[in-house]
């Protein structure tokens, strides 16, 4: 059910980073179709990455994200501290088809057996909890199903932003600083909560959903609701990027009035030139993949100890503060955006760790 493919048939691809293994996955009995990228291999470590069902407009877009979130995932583990690489699944859901999703899951599940322990994997966009749940009684290798990574990713991305207010601020004070949060989805949502207990009081909120906005509406009057297009020339001190990728475009950021970008949807720089233009617009970006890790610290604690506990994973998430901090010094010390600060720093511990480059 599954082929590795050709690495030189993948050098075409800019995504492509010399990626240890890349599979094609295809099984039209349950319409089964996409990709598994396997950014590095570390002895004795797993590649860690969610899977995610998309409906993505051609196979090469599956493959590209797939390749490019992979790599991305490895950059997230290392700069938490963690010593696996980075993975990741895209599978490709088309609205005609007729899935039935308990077989589909069943079948993937089967392949991912069939890498042996090679990939171990969890939920993402388009893919829930019972669908993990049947893929757990397949397979021994998805992780997930007994925590709330959404909150723990909301808890890192509320330490960075404390860091990064401390940064530009010289103050953590919540209540001092405006907050427009963009999706109020698992971890949006938990953001909201965790501001709102820290004592913000100036947020302005949008989602795509209008039910969620007015069910937190509803919890916190003092909110102020924004048109999913607006909250781009909001002015607000930090801009909270919690929805689907490319909240950073050329087009968008010079009508940026931002102080801070720090949220935790993946892939919102559109370019590495978004970050240089954000770092000459002297608006301070906190990397997505380094701030959102708080969810794969929480699963991973899950996989290593057998269950979740909460203490550890919170002793363990302050390390994204740290590497947060290191990222910021070292941006202003080497005058480098810190997205080019991030990337250059998670290559050279994954060459330190990894047997294959």
């Amino acid at each position: 059910m599954y082929t590795v493919l050709n690495k030189k048939e993948l050098q075409r691809y800019p995504e492509f980073d010399n990626h240890f293994m890349v599979v094609k996955l295809f099984e039209p009995k349950v319409c089964l179709d996409g990709y598994i990228s396997i950014h590095r291999q570390r002895q004795s470590y797993p590649a860690l990455g969610a899977t995610r069902l998309w409906s993505y407009s051609s196979e090469e877009d599956a493959l590209r994200d797939s390749l490019r979130l992979a790599r991305l995932m490895s950059y997230k583990s290392v700069l938490a501290g963690l010593p696996y690489t980075g993975a990741k699944a895209a599978l490709i859901f088309s609205p005609n088809s007729q899935i039935n999703r308990r077989d589909f899951f069943k079948a993937y599940a089967s392949v991912v057996n069939e890498l042996g322990g090679q990939f171990v994997t969890g939920t993402d966009v388009g893919v829930n909890n019972t669908d993990l749940a049947v893929m757990a009684a397949e397979s021994k290798f998805m992780i997930g199903n007994g925590v709330d990574s959404g909150f723990y990713t909301a808890v890192g991305i509320l330490d960075s932003i404390l860091e990064s207010l401390r940064e530009v601020f010289n103050s953590e004070d919540l209540s001092a600083r405006s907050f427009a949060i963009q999706g109020l989805g698992k971890t949006g949502g938990h953001l909201l909560k965790l501001l709102v207990k820290g004592g913000a009081n100036n947020i302005f909120v949008t989602d795509i959903n209008p039910r969620k906005t007015w069910y937190y509406k509803l919890r916190y009057p003092f909110i102020k609701l924004v048109n999913p297009v607006a909250i781009y020339t909001r002015e607000a001190d930090v801009f909270c990027p919690c929805a689907l990728s490319h909240a950073v475009t050329a087009e968008r950021i010079p009508f940026f009035k931002f102080k801070i970008i720090a949220g935790s949807a993946n892939n919102q720089l559109e370019s590495v030139q978004a970050g240089q233009d954000l770092f000459d617009k002297g608006i301070l970006y906190a990397p997505d993949y380094v701030i959102n890790a708080g969810g794969l610290v929480s699963v991973i604690d899950e996989m290593e100890n057998g269950k979740s506990d909460h203490e550890r994973t919170l002793s363990k998430i302050k390390k994204i503060r740290d590497s947060l901090s290191a990222i910021y010094f070292s941006s202003k010390q080497e005058g480098q955006s810190t997205n080019i600060v991030a990337d250059n720093l998670a290559e050279e511990i994954l060459e330190r760790n990894c047997a294959v480059k």
